[in-house]
């Protein structure tokens, strides 16, 4: 068994369990691979956002705290990346790694802060709140925010950037526009 408490070993077929010891673990909630390098930007619980810059660094190095929800690196600029806190916290770095700011808010959100994005067009990207969807052309510089109803999850067409899908309380729902 494990979860984001470590892992945990059963020798008498799950009736009792006993907690490993000296194993650092991690749970990862979403997880992105920087264009065409070894390098992983990653959102976990409880140990905020960190990423591996190059495949010669040893250690994760932080971008963001508290529990790290969805990340990305940009497909077209990888000196781009971003990642959501809780609540609607989106933070950005615009210099590789170097800082990471938080650059917009939006609140009211659900807990887990969720981004949507397609490879092909890296710059469009949406953040999910309970009262609106917001958008950004240019990766995170300025966002359009729309009135909307509770957004848990959204997710982008890979053919069509203007299609977006969003699953609210127990119904998906699409849009174009």
């Amino acid at each position: 068994q494990s979860n984001d408490g470590g892992v945990a070993i059963s020798d008498n077929g799950a009736n009792a369990w006993r907690q490993t010891v000296g194993m650092h673990t991690t749970q990862f909630y979403n997880a992105d691979k920087k264009p065409g390098e070894s390098a992983y930007i990653g959102g976990m619980q409880d140990n905020g956002t960190r990423f591996l810059g190059a495949e010669h660094e040893p250690d994760w190095r932080p971008a963001s705290p508290g529990d790290g929800f969805d990340s990305l690196w940009n497909a077209g600029d990888p000196s781009l990346m971003m990642s959501t806190y809780q609540y609607g916290i989106v933070y950005l770095s615009t210099d590789d790694g170097t800082t990471f700011r938080g650059e917009h808010a939006n609140e009211p959100s659900s807990f887990y802060t969720n981004l949507a994005t397609v490879k092909h067009d890296p710059d469009v990207v949406y953040v999910s709140g309970f009262e609106s969807l917001d958008r950004t052309d240019d990766f995170g510089r300025s966002w359009l925010s729309r009135p909307t109803t509770r957004n848990q999850r959204i997710a982008i067409s890979p053919a069509d950037v203007r299609r977006l899908y969003s699953l609210n309380s127990s119904r998906v729902v699409q849009t174009s526009n």
